[in-house]
């Protein structure tokens, strides 16, 4: 019993394992990562769709006040997001008139705010 334990086992020698993951291993890991990217867009993508929805909603209620205010001949309004307009990229508002002309009144940014009071309310004098 005092004779050296051999660990080594005779049908294993020269043995060197192969490296390769299996068939099932690669399709688990590439169904796992499809499932990540896709509980992520489920996250992200709801998130966009509503800032820009809010944003477009908040770009013609402000234009429509605007129009009315400085446009009152006018018989809408009409709202378009120039990303690479001329004026740099937001929402522009438009004055539309009885030909259905659209005449260009005031860039209201990239996320629109509500609309300014006139600076003859804004003053206390």
């Amino acid at each position: 019993m005092d004779e050296a334990f051999d660990d080594d086992e005779p049908e294993l020698a020269g043995y060197v394992p192969i490296q390769r993951t299996s068939l099932y291993r690669q399709r688990r890991q590439k169904a796992m990562r499809i499932l990540v990217l896709v509980a992520v867009a489920a996250l992200i993508v709801p998130g966009i769709l509503s800032t820009a929805s809010l944003a477009r909603s908040t770009a013609e209620h402000t234009c429509a006040v605007y129009v009315g205010r400085y446009q009152p001949r006018a018989v809408g309004s009409a709202t378009h997001f120039d990303l690479f307009g001329p004026r740099g990229p937001g929402w522009d508002c438009y004055s539309v008139d009885t030909a259905g002309t659209e005449t260009f009144l005031v860039l209201l940014g990239l996320i629109p705010s509500a609309p300014l009071p006139p600076s003859e309310l804004t003053n206390n004098s």
